[in-house]
């Protein structure tokens, strides 16, 4: 008898579920390989990326034109909107959230809510700038949602497709390309589309792009950690701070009090 056929089915179960004993399965093990198999194919999915932006010129010329957009957009009083759609829109939501913790004004908009009221997001008169993520470069949702962008906003896109609809769209000012070979791909690596090794090449990227950003935005080392720790009072983060800050004041104190020994010994 199969494993599956000796499968009970409960409620909750389809057709094709199965039933696991014990930990000693073989389906377990083919489970294993199958994590190993994503995590090497992850890992060299980035390494690839590394190397891409190290030889390329014209990848490190695109990122050049897409930091100084993010940056002067900030220095003029402006915010990066970031949009995207499906699970580009859960990268954007997570990037948003780095950069406003690296003190870097920084909103999501999602493509459909933007045309229900939410584009007033979006302020031309204070000079904001707009990033799109889409691993194929084709979603019509963004594709529409250019259309009542703007054309004084600038637009970086985020994608994995070097030439694409939007990749050619004329308010396009640049890419933050993340090039993934074919034989990289889900569907040749998996038999599915199922995003994974595109969003994990979008997002790293782009967590990338935010630390670069924070530095050219403040050079100050000690300032944006000062920044950093203020936006975090709460959580380990917080905690190590504050502990940090204590520290670094009781070493201040003790300094003062070394030097005015030394002036004044008694």
């Amino acid at each position: 008898m199969s494993l599956a056929s000796s499968a009970r089915l409960s409620r909750q179960s389809s057709e094709s579920s199965i039933h696991i004993q014990n930990e000693s399965s073989p389906l377990l093990s083919r489970a294993l390989k199958s994590v190993d198999n994503v995590l090497s194919h992850q890992g060299k999915a980035i390494d690839y990326l590394v190397k891409q932006y190290r030889n390329s010129q014209w990848s490190q010329n695109q990122l050049k034109t897409s930091l100084k957009i993010l940056n002067n957009s900030l220095n003029d009083g402006g915010k990066v909107v970031i949009s995207g759609m499906g699970k580009s829109f859960k990268i954007a939501n997570k990037t948003v959230a780095t950069l406003n913790s690296l003190s870097i004004h920084s909103a999501a908009l999602h493509p459909s809510e933007a045309l229900h009221g939410d584009l007033g997001i979006i302020r031309e008169e204070h000079n904001d700038s707009l990033v799109l993520i889409s691993a194929s470069g084709n979603s019509p949702e963004l594709t529409t949602l250019l259309q009542y962008v703007p054309n004084s906003i600038p637009v970086v896109l985020v994608t994995c497709t070097k030439i694409s609809n939007l990749s050619k769209h004329p308010k396009v000012k640049s890419l933050l390309y993340a090039d993934l070979p074919t034989n990289l791909s889900e569907k040749n690596l998996y038999g599915l589309s199922a995003p994974t090794i595109s969003t994990t090449l979008c997002l790293t990227l782009l967590d990338a792009v935010s630390i670069a950003l924070s530095e050219l935005h403040v050079n100050d080392l000690n300032a944006r950690r000062k920044r950093f720790g203020e936006r975090h009072p709460g959580g380990a983060i917080g905690l190590n701070y504050l502990q940090g800050f204590q520290n670094s004041k009781s070493n201040r104190q003790h300094q003062q009090q070394q030097q005015q020994h030394q002036q004044h010994p008694i």
